[in-house]
């Protein structure tokens, strides 16, 4: 995607490297601490596994959409 900041794309790659192969490279993990310091890399990292366990249930349990809800995502 194109991405407004330098900082939206370093967010969107550690995001991306973690949730496909659940590590990031000593480089991304510094480039990210750079840009949202310790605490927001740990709150991202908890955001990150908080939406794959959501996921992971709504999957599992094939929990439909909400009455009248459009699909997002075809």
């Amino acid at each position: 995607p194109d991405w407004e900041t330098s900082e939206q794309a370093t967010v969107h790659e550690f995001s991306k490297t973690l949730l496909e192969s659940q590590r990031v490279s000593d480089d991304l993990f510094k480039q990210t601490i750079a840009v949202l310091g310790q605490e927001g890399v740990v709150d991202l990292i908890g955001i990150l596994g908080y939406y794959s366990l959501i996921s992971m249930t709504i999957n599992v349990f094939d929990v439909p959409l909400p009455a009248g809800a459009a699909v997002a995502l075809a």
